[in-house]
Order: C-alpha cells, then structure tokens, then sequence
C-alpha cells in the first residue's frame, strides 16, 4: 500500500479518504468515472491477532476507527515506526 499511495501521489492522483479501521487501514480514490477505489492492508498478522482484535474492548468502543492522514502516515513508515506502531489505533 505505501508504495502504491508514492506511485500514485506521482502521477497526480490524491487521496479522497482516508482511515484506520482497526482491522485494516484504508486509502481511498476517485477514479475517472467518479468510481470510489480502495486500497487496503490487514493490520494483524494473523487471523487470531485478527480476531482477537475484533473481541476486544477497543473495537466495541469504535467499530469504525478513525481518519488518518496519508501523508503523515507515509512519513512516519519512511522514518521508521514499526508496521504495529503505524497501525495501533489511537
């Protein structure tokens, strides 16, 4: 996903939105036709990292998770910060 999100950014195209849904982080787009794309990676190595996520109190309490901002994001993950720190939701 980063390397799309840098690929992407090149040829002048910007995300719409933008989260951290808790199980996955998202990217959105707008293609041509208006059509909404979405980039998405797994924030859990496994299944049961996975499903535990999905039985804890953090998910009951935000199901949806939260805005981030992409670029901020891509900077972070170029700095450095580990994939469960990019991921760990706030």
């Amino acid at each position: 996903m980063f390397d799309a999100f840098e690929h992407l950014k090149t040829v002048g195209h910007r995300p719409v939105e933008s989260a951290n849904h808790g199980i996955a982080t998202s990217v959105y787009y707008l293609d041509p036709d208006g059509n909404r794309v979405e980039l998405s990676g797994m924030n859990f190595p496994t299944e049961e990292e996975m499903k535990a996520y999905l039985g804890s109190e953090a998910f009951r309490r935000n199901p949806d998770g939260y805005k981030i901002d992409p670029e901020e994001f891509q900077r972070r993950h170029r700095d450095g910060a580990s994939f469960a720190d990019l991921v760990r939701m706030a």
